[in-house]
């Protein structure tokens, strides 16, 4: 009868420690670490139809999740090179997105993050290169 009545109240315990633990970690904010969602100033959300319509002869569209943990890891550098004078446009697609689901398989990414570099060749918009996974400043750099 005891050992029944501890274990109750061990196994209470430790549900409440995980509950007390969840509400924790969901209403913690999340300081010095990378961005939660891909919040990047001067890069433009676009559909994913609209990759090859830009204005721009030479531009890059990053395609992205919310939560996939190497975006989230990304996300410093890819402002870093935003701040810089001579950077490229930049343009991002949320494939986490309901109505950009369909660009996966489209413009066949296979993880995230993905950089497309558009460029306009004879007046006809072209995927020139592709970066896959998490890249540096001297690589997104390299690109111009």
């Amino acid at each position: 009868m005891k050992k029944n009545r501890f274990a109750i109240v061990v196994s209470v315990c430790a549900i409440f420690l995980m509950g007390v633990m969840f509400v924790y970690k969901a209403t913690s904010k999340d300081e010095g670490k990378p961005d939660s969602k891909m919040e990047v100033e001067k890069a433009i959300t676009i559909d994913g139809k609209d990759i090859f319509t830009q204005n721009e002869d030479k531009y890059l569209v990053y395609f992205y999740q919310d939560d996939c943990h190497f975006c989230q890891e990304f996300t410093p550098t890819l402002k870093k090179y935003l701040k810089q004078k001579d950077h490229l446009p930049v343009y991002k697609v949320n494939l986490q997105e309901k109505s950009q689901l369909k660009y996966w398989t489209k413009y066949k990414i296979d993880g995230t993050p993905t950089i497309l570099v558009i460029q306009s060749i004879d007046g006809k918009k072209h995927e020139a290169n592709r970066l896959v996974g998490m890249q540096t400043l001297e690589q997104l750099n390299a690109i111009q």
